[in-house]
């Protein structure tokens, strides 16, 4: 309703692939997130990221797999199946020691 991503009863952080299809294929989307990835955990060391699409929509699932992205569930959203990745914070065992 209010444009926040709920996983599992709670609000997460969503990272979003779209890029114009003329620029499909050329590892822009990859290059570009994977650079967001490492200054969101730079900047923010607890939370993990999610991403989700339509469960057809294979160049984006791709996308997320290789950046690292794991499945984590399903959801059916307005008649359509949408998958939903995580990409675990790869500081986060850092944090536990450090407490």
């Amino acid at each position: 309703e209010n444009g926040d991503v709920v996983v599992n009863g709670r609000i997460v952080k969503e990272l979003g692939f779209h890029i114009a299809k003329k620029f499909h294929r050329l590892g822009f989307a990859t290059e570009a997130s994977k650079e967001i990835l490492n200054n969101i955990f730079i900047h923010n060391k607890e939370d993990d990221i999610y991403c989700y699409q339509s469960k057809d929509n294979i160049p984006s699932r791709k996308t997320a797999l290789k950046l690292g992205f794991e499945f984590l569930e399903e959801y059916v959203y307005e008649d359509v199946i949408h998958s939903v990745y995580i990409y675990k914070n790869p500081n986060k065992w850092l944090l536990k020691l450090k407490h």
